[in-house]
């Protein structure tokens, strides 16, 4: 007796496509087969896209990684053009340059731009996390920046001369805090991006795209780059820079995080209050209001030590406000223009998100009163901090609601909390 064909079929993560298969008992057999282009395409989206694509990636991916690529080609083109002048600088072409000036130029150079880069991070580092888009496009500005100065470095004087080595050394010092501020950013939006506990994978696919489209640059540079001289390179500089300060507007903006920093915080208390605390605005919305150049949350200090509150308020409203808000793990501190938050040893990112919560509710009674027509307690947080952390606790179960139904998550936390933490004395 013959057995029937048993008809099986395959499909990949990466591909809608699926490759059908005939088992009988002499051999297998493939229905169907793929055209050269087809395979081709395969192949490239398996070169230089993250495995299982697009189900492993963010929604936002492939929107920014085109705007990337742009602004890649861009940086490397107006690169280029430094790099000319750079080396017109060192005297490379000049008979009466000095070796010995130009190495100790160079070696001054990279020092700086050693110290730079530690200090940079020394400062910031913390602020990478939660203000990746405002730093992404910071890196991108100085980036600019330090090219600009690289191009204008043969006017600062002879070459090899201390002013030129000034310029120079000035310059590596942006590109030190370019290199902390990308790297650092993309990290950030790599672990954003992934989806499925692939950010090696993200990661690498995102290098191989930037080595491919710095592979075309460098093409292009070498076929043009030769071409462009004097006036004709400060008009290729200005037009590539507006093209890479563009494409990296779009790409940042095209960015759009689950997760609540400040702002985001800020712009979703906004929408829950003004909604009458049933609902807030989603992902997409937020991020799309999200200011990009500057911070719009309420000016607070989060895991700040004691002596912050305790050198703007008076010494009987601290105690009474530690007094009263012990138990909470947490303390707020209402200032003339500043909020303080002392976070407990024991406090959790629940906490942190409370606290938060509780300080951009009372900032919109202080400057936005009408907002709480529709949920009421402006009075209450108006009233003091024992009061306001009472409207707060009252309205969080609904405001945590709200966040879960419009998609936003809340671990991990992205508040910037300090690391200051107080231990409670027991006999207090």
């Amino acid at each position: 007796m013959t057995a029937e064909p048993l008809l099986l079929k395959e499909v990949t993560d990466s591909s809608s496509e699926a490759t059908e298969y005939v088992l009988t008992q002499q051999k297998l057999l493939i229905k169907g087969k793929k055209r050269k282009f087809d395979g081709f395409v395969s192949t490239a989206k398996d070169v230089f896209l993250p495995q299982g694509y697009p189900d492993s990636v963010s929604a936002d991916y492939l929107t920014y990684q085109m705007w990337d690529t742009a602004q890649a080609f861009c940086s490397s083109v107006t690169g280029a053009l430094a790099g000319r002048a750079v080396l017109t600088g060192y005297g490379v072409g000049d008979q009466g340059a000095s070796v010995a000036a130009a190495t100790l130029a160079w070696l001054l150079r990279d020092g700086c731009g050693m110290v730079g880069r530690i200090l940079f991070a020394w400062l910031y580092g913390t602020a990478l996390d939660w203000d990746c888009k405002r730093y992404r496009l910071l890196a991108d500005v100085l980036n600019d920046l330090a090219i600009l100065m690289q191009l204008l470095c043969p006017l600062a004087g002879p070459p090899g001369s201390p002013t030129v080595a000034a310029v120079l050394c000035v310059a590596s010092v942006l590109l030190s805090l370019v290199g902390v501020c990308g790297g650092a950013t993309r990290a950030a939006l790599t672990m954003h991006q992934a989806r499925r506990h692939n950010m090696a994978d993200v990661s690498a696919k995102d290098s191989s795209q930037e080595t491919l489209v710095n592979l075309f640059a460098l093409l292009f540079n070498l076929a043009f780059v030769p071409l462009i001289t004097g006036g004709a390179a400060v008009l290729a500089y200005l037009l590539f820079t507006f093209g890479h300060l563009y494409f990296n507007w779009r790409a940042v903006r095209s960015v759009a995080m689950e997760t609540l920093n400040p702002s985001r915080l800020h712009l979703v208390v906004v929408s829950f209050v003004a909604s009458g605390g049933r609902a807030c605005s989603g992902v997409a919305e937020v991020n799309q209001s999200e200011p990009l150049l500057r911070s719009c949350a309420a000016p607070l200090r989060l895991g700040c030590p004691l002596s912050a509150p305790a050198a703007a308020l008076p010494a009987d409203r601290l105690v009474d406000g530690l007094r009263q808000q012990r138990h909470r793990r947490l303390a707020v501190f209402t200032g003339a223009s500043s909020y303080y938050v002392v976070l407990a040893e024991d406090a959790t990112s629940a906490d942190q998100l409370l606290a938060v919560f509780q300080c951009e509710l009372i900032h919109l009674a202080r400057t936005r009163p009408k907002l709480f027509d529709a949920v009421g307690g402006c009075s209450e947080l108006r009233a003091g901090d024992a009061a306001a952390a009472a409207t707060a606790e009252r309205l969080m179960p609904d405001f945590l609601g709200a966040l879960s139904k419009a998609g936003w998550s809340t671990e991990p936390l992205l508040l910037g909390a300090g690391q200051h933490r107080l231990v409670w004395s027991k006999s207090a």
